[in-house]
């Protein structure tokens, strides 16, 4: 990095106070600012102007003269090169390119074209500043310094942006998260008690007249307080590094230690099942018709209003073009079901009750849907059966019924997504590091990729291989 490079590019106006401020400190350094200062005063020899040394008798030049000159020369070129250091191609054509063409030259054209009011850049300024938001509370060093440049960049241009406007400004950009919109109630009644701690007596007798207009502007509650821009950025560097500290000593799964909060999804999805309100399922839900033997109808394209099966509120208006589909398959697995229900099977051997079983086991004898259909696999752990005999697995009427698309909803975790910390179960793997996940005491685990795991299910001595999409390795 060069020593020049910190100095921002000229390109308008609206980046002509910060070239200026940061080209001054350059010429200072290099002691080639008086080569560009207009100072008049011979005992300040910093500021005051140097101008190029003329020799008695032109046509007769001595060796002090010519060296005086020759020295001048250079350090105004030093001048120059820091001048023309950071422009742009079309700024450094307004500059004469002549040789004759000096420092202070170079100065006065610049600051005839671009030292002036860019109303324009005004309102840009104000936008940006409208626009600006605290992410959380890492980001409050970056939050600041862009909000304390913004306003300088308003005060150097000549904008009217007052102390109390960058103040409610700076509260509004606050994050709306964890224990931040406490804080800002917090700053609003700290600059109320100001206030009334600064004005006395005088706020109570014309809080009688004017009550309701002294506390409806937050212009009047500041002026009258001792609440300034720089006071309220101190309080908030204070309370990111307050949040920073409490993290830091919180042990390990500390997270799980706090209430969650409810998570808030889009208004067409219920929150409670995670369906999508459709026009044939507008509350979200799974349909509950009851289809005999305890079990119910369990989709989520409908609800039981607009459900087809008998005791639906639609039932016998299934349309023509849809009659008869996936009937022939239903009836297999109901018949498939029926028959093996029927068989007499011999009592298996005596197993601990405790031994968790998989509820979702599927019979390999009967038509599962997984060979032709890629499914969500929904599956619970009990510890107790009762299914009427000393079985400790389930009966195959039950299997077969877990193991139709219909019933695939009854036992649903709920989770989205499947963390994994082992990067060897992935089947695909992206690197992605973009996805935190919000933990319980608002803190983030970061994640550092994603994709499909392989799993391998082990029921009754019959393996199966399960595929977990959505998977998250952190």
């Amino acid at each position: 990095m060069g020593k020049f490079d910190h100095i921002p590019e000229l390109t308008n106006a609206s980046t002509f106070f910060a070239w200026k401020m940061q080209v001054l400190l350059a010429l200072d350094r290099e002691g080639a600012y008086s080569h560009v200062s207009d100072g008049t005063d011979p005992l300040d020899p910093i500021e005051f102007a140097s101008v190029k040394p003329k020799p008695a008798k032109p046509a007769k030049l001595t060796d002090d003269e010519r060296k005086a000159i020759v020295d001048w020369s250079k350090a105004d070129a030093v001048a120059k090169d820091v001048l023309c250091r950071r422009l742009l191609p079309a700024v450094l054509r307004l500059i004469p390119q002549e040789r004759s063409t000096t420092a202070r030259d170079v100065w006065v054209a610049l600051h005839d074209n671009f030292d002036h009011v860019d109303v324009g850049s005004w309102h840009l300024v104000r936008v940006r500043i409208l626009h600006m938001r605290m992410k959380d509370t890492s980001d409050a060093a970056r939050y600041l310094s862009e909000h304390s440049a913004a306003r300088r960049d308003l005060i150097r241009m000549g904008a009217s942006y007052s102390d109390e406007e960058a103040i409610f400004h700076l509260i509004e950009g606050l994050p709306e998260t964890g224990t931040w919109p406490s804080f800002c109630l917090f700053l609003q009644s700290s600059c109320t008690i100001a206030t009334a701690a600064s004005t006395g007596t005088s706020v109570s007798s014309a809080s009688k007249t004017s009550a309701s207009t002294t506390h409806s502007s937050i212009s009047t509650v500041l002026s009258m307080s001792s609440v300034t821009f720089e006071s309220v950025s101190v309080k908030i560097v204070a309370e990111a590094h307050r949040l920073v500290q409490q993290l830091s000593f919180l042990s390990v799964g500390s997270e799980y230690t706090n209430a969650a909060t409810s998570p808030v999804g889009p208004p067409n999805v219920n929150p409670a099942t995670g369906l999508r309100k459709t026009r044939n399922n507008p509350s979200g839900t799974y349909c509950d018709t009851p289809v005999g033997e305890g079990l119910v109808c369990g989709a989520s394209n409908h609800d039981k209003a607009h459900c087809f099966k008998p005791g639906g509120g639609m039932a016998g208006q299934r349309p023509s073009w849809r009659k008869g589909k996936g009937d022939k398959e239903k009836d297999k697995l109901t018949s498939a079901a029926a028959t093996t229900a029927s068989t007499p099977t011999a009592p298996a051997p005596p197993a601990p009750t405790s031994t968790p079983v998989a509820a979702a086991a599927l019979d390999s004898s009967v038509a599962s849907p997984w060979t032709t259909h890629s499914g969500d696999l929904t599956c619970a752990v009990i510890t107790e059966l009762d299914e009427g005999g000393d079985a400790p697995m389930p009966s195959p009427a039950l299997k077969a019924c877990l193991g139709t698309l219909l019933a695939s909803s009854l036992l649903d975790s709920g989770t989205s997504h499947t963390l994994v910390s082992n990067h060897a179960f992935f089947r695909t793997y992206m690197l992605d590091t973009s996805v935190n996940i919000q933990t319980a005491n608002h803190g983030h685990l970061p994640t550092t990729g994603h994709g499909e795991c392989l799993a391998f299910l082990s029921i009754g001595g019959d393996k199966y291989r399960v595929r977990l999409t959505n998977c998250l390795h952190a």
